[in-house]
Order: structure tokens, then C-alpha cells, then sequence
């Protein structure tokens, strides 16, 4: 339970981490590409202002462009067309490295109202300016951004290439931090862990001793006056209680344990109906309706015992807080078939638990309903049903509503 919790602790805090640097990364990238285009926009206004008016229709009737006032820096990527459909001709200002093609596609693709051309590797922005109202003859003004946008492409990569390895090194880092923090955590618990099992095994002993004697004091009782029958009484009950807590307490530090668990797989379906068949009559005496739905072949991968442990807790739980005439539902069935999951679901009808004790239900040694219990039980229950499943990579959960019902859900991965 502690891995998993530091694992997912871990997982999550680089999550986190990721997800912000990368919204940071998007926003920059946005930001940069926005000022780049405006930029570009700039330079095109730019270029309409400084371009002479145009003069056509000259006395040898000859397209002439105006005088383009370009600085050096902008003529290297500024281009003025001015173009005659009806002629089917067009001059530039100044003379250019594109070639014949790639004018043609450039004035073909500007006629398409396109917001960027793309002509043989060039990015261009343009704007369309008519000289005649008809259109048909017109400038085209011309700003050629290949290298800035290849210059922002590159940035970028750099930029997602620093992405990645500024997450790996601060990933690493809160790996090592939290094994730092967490691990005085962790040997705490292992601690712990490994205190209630050997108490729980020096404790066995002398209460199987305690038990024994009793049960042969109990024997000879004739010689025993009632009052001290009543204490013997007392005495073997409370030690009965101690040997079911140790038992318990036992059970859990086993199943905290991986090791030296045979799993194979096993027949989930089977072990269902059979614990249902066996429990139903424990519902039967308390007037219970027991009714269960079990789908044919469903497999899982675990130890045989401890699944029949899992689900013995989970039904006579039900089955002690369903009151008479109350229902019992146990549904077993296959999620869908690219899940490959397998689902139980055991629900009971009763007081149910408030929404402020279900986190706690699967704590150890907690109780939601002192009222209700018959003083053999000592919260460790479904704390050990928790430890089980999540042994075999499974997951539990349960949902109530108060006065009416209360559902527990395992899910494994079926095989």
C-alpha cells in the first residue's frame, strides 16, 4: 500500500510538473508565433507606404510599376507585382530570384484569396491592392518570411528538446526527494508491520494456553459457585476476542506480505457461486432475499485462498448489516471485451454509511457503525479485503446512501 501510494505521489507530482511547463511551453510558442506574423504584417505596411504610385497606359502603352522607396534590409525580401489580366503580363519591383514558375504560381495562387502562399518552399504574405475598379488590373504586395519562420521552427525544436530534458532532470530530482522524504516513512511502517506480526505470534501462544485451561477448568465447573463460573465465563470470552483479533491481525500482516504466494489462474465464476451457494443460508435465517448473477468462465490470475478470503469478508459483511426482510445482490460479470476486466459487485440494502465515513471504510481497525456491531469485530475486515486485492493489482471501492444501500466493487484484470 505505501509503494503504490509513493509511486502514484510521484507519478502525480510529475503530472503536475509536466502539464505546467508544457502549457508555459505553449503559451511562449503562441506568443512567439503571434509576434512573428505581426512582424510580418508591419513589414507589408511597410512596403505598401514606401511603394510610388503605379502609371499605366503611358503613351507606348507599357505596364510601368512605380519607384519602390526599399531600404536595402527590406528589398531582400519585399517584392512589388503589378499586374495586367487582360494583357496576361506583369512587372515586378524590384527584379527578383524567383524564377518565371514560380511568379506564375505566386500572381495563380494570390488570385485564390489564400491568407499565405506557399510556392516552392517560400512562405509569402501578401496583400491584393486593384489599380482598376474592374479588377483587372491590380498589385500585389509581396513579403517573403521563409527565413523567420524557419528561424521559429528551429527555436521551437530547441525550445521542446529543453522541454523534455529540463522534465527528465526535474523529474529525477523528485524522485530522489521523495525517496528521501518518504522512505523514513516507509521503514515507520514496515516497522509497524513487522511489530503487530510478531506480536501477534508471541501473543498466540499464550492465549492458545489461556484458552486451553480454561476449556478444562470449564469441564470440572461443578466444583465452581456461580459467581466464579460467571468469571471464568468472562474470562474465556474476552480471550476467545483477543485470539480472533490476533487472528486477524495475523491474517492482514500475510497478506501485506508478497511473498511466497502461489498465483495461478484460477476460476473466479466458480469460487463466486460456490461461497454464494454457502452463504445463502446465513442470509436465509435472517429473512434476507439472496439473489446473485454470475457470468460463466471469467478468470483472474491470484491465489485461490485468498480470493475465497476476499469474498467470504465482503459477502458476510453484507450480510451482517442487512437488516430482516433486506436484499442482497451479487452480480459478477465481464466489462468489455477490449477491457478484459472482471467486475463483483455485492449490494446490500440497510442503514448504508454517510458520506463523511466511506473514505474510512477500508482503514484499519475502524468501525462505521458502532452501533451495529456485535463486539467481535474489530474494523480489520475489509482493511484486509483492501490489502488482498490490491495484492493481485485490483482496485475496491464502495458507495452508499444512507437508508438504503450500501455497494462494494472489485475489479481484476481477467486472463
Amino acid at each position: 500500500m505505501y509503494d503504490t501510494a509513493r509511486k502514484n505521489t510521484i507519478i502525480n507530482e510529475i503530472l503536475i510538473l509536466t502539464v505546467v511547463v508544457t502549457v508555459i511551453f505553449i503559451i511562449l510558442v503562441v506568443f512567439s508565433y503571434a509576434r512573428m506574423m505581426s512582424q510580418v504584417n508591419n513589414s507589408l505596411d511597410s512596403l505598401v507606404n514606401s511603394s510610388g504610385e503605379i502609371s499605366y497606359g503611358n503613351n507606348d502603352g507599357v505596364l510601368q510599376p512605380g519607384s519602390a522607396n526599399l531600404d536595402k534590409g527590406m528589398s531582400r525580401n519585399c517584392l512589388v507585382i503589378n499586374v495586367d489580366v487582360q494583357e496576361d503580363k506583369y512587372i515586378c519591383n524590384p527584379k527578383y530570384f524567383y524564377s518565371p514558375i514560380e511568379m506564375d504560381a505566386i500572381i495563380k495562387n494570390a488570385n485564390k484569396d489564400k491568407a499565405i502562399l506557399y510556392v516552392n518552399g517560400y512562405r509569402l504574405a501578401y496583400r491584393k491592392v486593384d489599380i482598376l475598379e474592374t479588377g483587372d488590373i491590380y498589385t500585389l504586395y509581396i513579403y517573403d518570411y521563409s527565413v523567420s519562420y524557419e528561424s521559429f521552427k528551429v527555436s521551437t525544436i530547441v525550445s521542446v528538446v529543453s522541454l523534455i530534458i529540463l522534465v527528465c532532470v526535474i523529474a529525477f530530482f523528485i524522485i530522489d526527494f521523495n525517496k528521501k522524504t518518504l522512505n523514513p516513512i516507509g521503514e515507520t511502517i514496515e516497522k509497524q508491520k513487522e511489530l503487530i506480526q510478531n506480536a501477534s505470534h508471541e501473543l498466540k501462544t499464550p492465549l492458545t494456553i489461556i484458552n486451553t485451561n480454561i476449556e478444562i477448568i470449564k469441564q470440572s465447573d461443578d466444583n465452581l459457585t456461580e459467581e466464579q463460573k460467571q468469571f471464568f465465563n468472562s474470562i474465556y470470552l474476552q480471550s476467545q476476542r483477543m485470539n480472533s483479533l490476533v487472528q486477524e491481525m495475523l491474517e492482514l500482516a500475510k497478506f501485506d506480505n508478497n511473498k511466497n504466494t502461489v498465483i495461478e489462474t484460477i476460476d473466479f465464476s466458480s469460487i463466486v457461486e460456490s461461497i454464494s451457494l454457502e452463504t445463502e443460508v446465513l442470509a436465509f435465517d435472517k429473512k434476507i432475499k439472496f439473489d446473485y448473477k454470475i457470468n460463466e468462465d471469467v478468470k483472474i490470475s491470484a491465489n485461490t485462498t485468498d480470493i475465497e478470503h476476499l469474498i467470504y469478508t465482503l459477502v458476510e459483511n453484507a450480510i451482517k448489516y442487512t437488516p430482516e426482510n433486506g436484499e442482497i445482490n451479487i452480480t459478477l460479470e465481464k466489462n468489455k471485451p477490449k477491457n478484459k476486466m472482471a467486475c463483483l459487485k455485492i449490494r446490500n440494502t440497510g442503514v448504508g454509511i454517510s458520506k463523511e465515513k466511506l473514505p474510512k471504510v477500508f482503514d484499519r481497525f475502524y468501525r462505521a457503525d458502532e452501533a451495529h456491531t456485535d463486539g467481535k469485530s474489530f474494523g480489520l475486515g475489509l482493511a484486509i479485503a483492501k490489502s488482498i486485492t490490491e495484492r493481485y493489482k485490483g482496485t475496491i471501492s464502495v458507495e452508499s446512501k444512507e437508508n438504503e444501500y450500501t455497494l462494494f466493487t472489485v475489479i481484476f484484470k481477467e486472463v
